[in-house]
């Protein structure tokens, strides 16, 4: 079994935009947008953002926390 952390290391963030892709036992392969905004300072922070890249995502989300379907929605890229 591969480690979250390895998963989503710091070295595969480089990329500003995208999209990943990660299959889950449960509810199969989950699509996530992110986006990494640089911090400014010296430290070379990074914040990264994840929002499920589509409906089945988001169903798959709502489905492994126990949310009501729809109350995380997906978001289109430009």
């Amino acid at each position: 079994m591969v480690n979250p952390t390895e998963l989503w290391s710091v070295s595969r963030a480089h990329v500003p935009t995208g999209v990943r892709g990660l299959a889950h036992p449960q509810v199969g392969l989950l699509r996530v947008a992110f986006e990494t905004l640089e911090l400014p300072g010296v430290d070379r922070q990074r914040l990264v953002v994840h929002l499920a890249a589509d409906a089945a995502t988001s169903a798959g989300l709502d489905r492994l926390v126990g949310r009501e379907p729809g109350a995380l929605r997906s978001v289109r890229g430009g």
